[in-house]
């Protein structure tokens, strides 16, 4: 499924135009250390959902839902203290 998902985006993307305003801005405001930025955050990303994959398959969907959910009292309150 995520090869079509894939596929679907970059259609859509391409209709919208979008891809030539990512053209555009690789051409005329990338720099290596944008390109590096952007290269690190993609891994983290990844990393991330390794790492939610891995604790899913181990600890149940049941015990994500509640420990997120947990995670979103925990932040509210700690904003709004």
């Amino acid at each position: 499924m995520s090869p079509l998902a894939f596929i679907q985006c970059v259609i859509f993307a391409h209709l919208s135009g979008e891809l030539d305003r990512v053209r555009q801005y690789s051409v005329h405001e990338m720099s290596k250390v944008r390109a590096f930025a952007l290269f690190v955050n993609g891994c983290i990303a990844f990393g991330l959902n390794v790492v939610s994959f891995t604790a899913n398959k181990k600890v149940g969907a049941l015990s994500m839902t509640v420990a997120g959910v947990s995670c979103l009292v925990l932040h509210v309150y700690l904003i709004c203290a």
